[in-house]
């Protein structure tokens, strides 16, 4: 094995990222400390702490408040956070050597000790979201005051890119032990590169600049402030008004008008994650047929809903994972065109010839009603009576994470993990958390641990092949299409990079 130690390292499973399309770029600038700048997010998030988080929409907020272990850049290649570097002497060890002179917020020091109290913490705690992600860690040791060394009880090839995401944020101990869950929600002390002030919640998050940010010179802002925007139309009203300065969403029926504006900088990257529908094979008796989640599939028309409701700015899905992925993605899985009269066949070969009523919880914006309209007129067609129920989205966060009894619903990966096994471990893998409808296949849990514990690239896309096939076979979900990923700032913020992973990154984000 590997016994180098690393300060950059390529992606582990390369994610073939197109470029930034930036339209009206800023010339080169000296930044400017000071100012503060208004921020949208689409909702509030489901927890301040990562232990708890649930939602992708969180972590618009958390890559502010806290650092993680690893770190991705714009080209979603990894390097170094608060692991300073790393090496791997065998396949289940990874030794982590950590930054020096770090503290949390509340003025405690970030060490190997609180590290390890971090991965633990991941790991045990009864309410945790990132014990799947983390689950081939056996133990963890600390070997000196900055220095920690994970022991794996099975290889783990995406484990450093997992801790570029939320199992790798470090919150501060002290704020933590003893915490009930309801509180540790609002908890919100880390090492990052602004603070946590104040909040009104389903309104707006306060974050200030950390005085004693261990990157020297960041970050340049004084302030940011996170206000939640449900609506993507009322973003763009925000932006051209200055009450937003940055937003995470561009309806791509405004990108043309967008992209003229002069007040406004438009970034368009390709997208990594996938608009999809879970089915509620639990609830709902006739979707326990494969059958009938077959027909359902091959009832929509991916084009159509690209040209009508994406402006062409997206790819059809053919399987959970997008082109720009890597190894990750099938380039042949073809499997459901457009075919309405094969949707009908398998209806009534699986006993409901004159179809059937069901229900899809929809997030209750814009874009995600605009999706869930079109799947009842396709539905229709094939004489499967939808009813829509939109909600707010943290009001549906709280049912999926209460109860496995509720309805399909529209959920999709906004971007993808930066880990794509997590994708596929969260959603598809028997045990996984995301896996709301209970999808379980042994022949599909077999491949995914073997996917896991694979580090030869060459191998694990055979292996991701493989998985597909299966899952798309037995269509637990409805994949409909991958698009791009559409920001916008005013003129007068500099330093934004728009990320493929779809979350902010503002500690070098600066305003006139």
């Amino acid at each position: 094995m590997d016994t180098q130690i690393r300060t950059r390292a390529p992606l582990t499973v390369a994610l073939l990222v197109l470029g930034a399309l930036v339209l009206s770029p800023a010339l080169a600038q000296e930044p400017i400390s000071g100012g503060t700048i208004s921020v949208a997010v689409s909702s509030w998030p489901t927890s301040l702490d990562p232990l708890l988080s649930t939602s992708g929409h969180d972590r618009h907020v958390q890559y502010s408040i806290y650092n993680t272990l690893t770190a991705i850049d714009e080209r979603m290649d990894l390097g170094p956070e608060l692991a300073r570097a790393w090496e791997t002497p065998d396949a289940l060890t990874i030794i982590l050597h950590l930054q020096e002179g770090v503290s949390f917020h509340d003025g405690t020091p970030f060490d190997a000790e609180a590290a390890r109290f971090n991965v633990e913490r991941m790991l045990t705690h009864p309410s945790s979201a990132r014990v799947n992600e983390l689950a081939a860690i056996d133990s963890v040791e600390v070997l000196g005051e900055h220095t920690l060394q994970i022991n794996l009880s099975r290889p783990e090839a995406g484990l450093l890119l997992t801790f570029a995401d939320r199992p790798g944020m470090m919150v501060s101990p002290a704020s933590v032990e003893g915490v009930a869950d309801a509180d540790l929600r609002r908890q919100a002390v880390g090492t990052g590169p602004f603070r946590y002030v104040s909040s009104v919640v389903d309104d707006h998050i306060r974050l200030e600049r950390n005085a004693d940010y261990w990157e020297e010179g960041l970050p340049y802002l004084d302030a940011v402030i996170y206000r939640i925007v449900l609506e993507d139309p009322t973003k763009i009203i925000g932006l051209r008004t200055g009450d937003l300065d940055i937003i995470d969403t561009v309806p791509a029926g405004d990108v043309g008008t967008v992209s003229r504006d002069p007040l406004i900088t438009y970034h368009e990257i390709p997208g990594t994650g996938t608009r999809m529908m879970a089915f509620a094979l639990n609830r709902e008796p006739e979707l326990q047929d494969k059958r009938v989640r077959q027909a359902l599939s091959f009832a929509i028309d991916r084009e159509a809903m690209i040209q009508a409701l994406q402006f062409g700015q997206a790819v059809p899905a053919r399987g959970p994972f997008a082109p720009t992925r890597g190894v990750t993605y099938h380039p042949d899985l073809d499997r459901y065109t457009y075919d309405p009269e094969r949707a009908r066949e398998l209806l009534a070969e699986a006993g409901y010839p004159d179809g059937f009523a069901m229900t899809i919880d929809v997030i209750n914006r814009t874009a995600d009603r605009s999706w869930s309209e079109a799947i009842q007129a396709f539905y229709a067609d094939i004489g499967v009576r939808v009813t829509i129920n939109p909600e707010e989205q943290v009001s549906l966060n709280q049912k999926w994470l209460g109860t496995t009894d509720f309805p399909s619903y529209i959920g999709s990966w906004g971007a993808g993990a930066i880990n794509p096994d997590a994708d596929l471990v969260r959603a598809f893998y028997s045990e996984g958390w995301w896996n709301h409808p209970n999808y379980a296949n042994p022949e599909v849990d077999a491949l995914i641990e073997q996917i896991l514990e694979t580090f030869d690239q060459e191998e694990r896309g055979r292996l991701y092949r493989e998985v597909q096939e299966l899952i798309v076979d037995d269509a637990p979900r409805l994949f409909m299409f991958h698009d791009n990923l559409r920001y916008a700032t005013r003129t007068t913020i500099h330093g934004f990079l728009p990320m493929a992973d779809w979350a902010y990154r503002l500690k070098e984000v600066w305003t006139d």
